[in-house]
């Protein structure tokens, strides 16, 4: 019997090649190596798949290959591969090609005694290499997936956010590996089918994880997701740097202008993203408040600004926010409307858990506080 290549044989299944080799992650026949290059698991082998060389090393597998999904998840400690979740249709979907491919990756089999897991500090502090990347994405991206996915549905139901959307300006503060910029796009293409001019400004102290998150993250979710089409325009500004330190210089400035004027881009919306980030003890929220109150306050910053604060539940992390949250409030007055403020917990969920050793669960929950607020200015 003939082999065909993925291309090949997606052609013959009436599906895209990268849909295709997702989905052969998805039900454990391939699996990302250390490289970031795909492998065949045993599974693999077993359907039939074999290797060649074109340029490297490359898959095929028989041209009557089908399916055989698993009716129970059946996971080893090493892999995440027979997972049968899916999250949206998307091209590139967070769950799916950033959580799960960074568990794969992490190697993460336990966070009891972990030396990486250790040194992350639970993210307050910059992360400083690739493997602590992974092992803070096999962690934490799916809490911040489903924090930031309910957050972003809440405003949609319940304020102007979303509404007439046109052009939009995001703010991704402490954004690390840019989980939220990702989120929020998935959101704009599943939920609003979104195709307008986005601006990115993305902060983060960690230049490897602004990098990161930029090239493995956010860039193919522009590029498999429809939103970076020929109709739009696309625009980033990346800045590593301590929250703290940040001045009104370091966001706004000539390039900026000249993206707005050369688009005739007018009329946008601002989207201000601080997940996992406003209760970190280092972090000074009255510094960024003040920041901010420079930037309401020029004139090409003008309209609505939509803040989405939101960490985990525990008494300074509640302070820190409320405190943040009450400067707007006492500065705007009657331009700060208040969307949301919860501490409901999250439920019905699933996501790995690494104590004792690691196992994805479903029926979870996960916790939370946030506020969502609005100014127009």
């Amino acid at each position: 019997m003939s082999l065909l290549t993925i291309p090949k044989l997606s052609e013959r299944l009436s599906i895209s090649a990268n849909r295709f080799r997702k989905q052969l992650e998805q039900y454990g026949y391939i699996e990302l190596d250390e490289e970031g290059r795909w492998k065949l698991t045993p599974k693999g082998k077993e359907a039939g798949g074999k290797y060649y060389n074109f340029y490297g090393k490359k898959l095929k597998f028989p041209e009557d290959f089908e399916f055989d999904e698993p009716t129970n998840v059946n996971l080893s400690s090493n892999s995440v591969d027979t997972v049968a979740v899916r999250k949206s249709n998307l091209e590139f979907d967070f769950f799916r090609d950033v959580y799960l491919r960074d568990v794969s990756l992490s190697k993460l089999d336990t966070i009891k005694n972990n030396p990486v897991y250790q040194s992350l500090d639970r993210g307050k502090k910059g992360l400083e290499n690739e493997k602590q990347c992974f092992c803070y994405s096999a962690c934490y991206a799916g809490m911040h997936y489903y924090k930031l996915q309910n957050s972003f549905e809440f405003a949609e139901n319940n304020s102007s956010c979303f509404d007439n959307l046109k052009n939009l300006e995001i703010f991704d503060w402490g954004c690390g590996q840019g989980y939220g910029s990702s989120i929020l796009l998935e959101f704009l293409e599943t939920n609003l089918k979104f195709s307008g001019n986005i601006l990115f400004f993305l902060t983060d102290i960690s230049k490897f994880a602004l990098n990161r998150g930029y090239n493995k993250n956010i860039k193919p979710s522009l590029a498999k997701n429809n939103i970076n089409n020929s109709s739009n325009k696309i625009a980033f500004k990346k800045i590593a740097k301590s929250i703290n330190d940040l001045v009104i210089s370091d966001i706004s400035d000539r390039r900026r202008d000249n993206f707005l004027d050369s688009n005739a881009i007018i009329d946008q919306k601002f989207i201000h993203i601080f997940s996992n980030i406003l209760d970190v003890s280092v972090v000074n929220e009255t510094k960024i408040a003040k920041l901010l109150f420079n930037l309401l306050e020029n004139e090409s910053y003008k309209g609505e600004h939509y803040f989405f604060c939101m960490s985990p539940v525990y008494g300074s992390a509640k302070s820190k926010i409320l405190k943040f949250v009450n400067q707007f409030k006492n500065r705007f007055n009657n331009r700060f409307s208040k969307i949301r403020e919860t501490s409901e917990p999250i439920t019905n969920i699933e996501y790995y858990d690494f104590l004792p050793q690691k196992k994805y669960k479903q029926n979870m929950s996960c916790t939370r506080y946030e506020i969502q607020f609005s100014i127009v200015n």
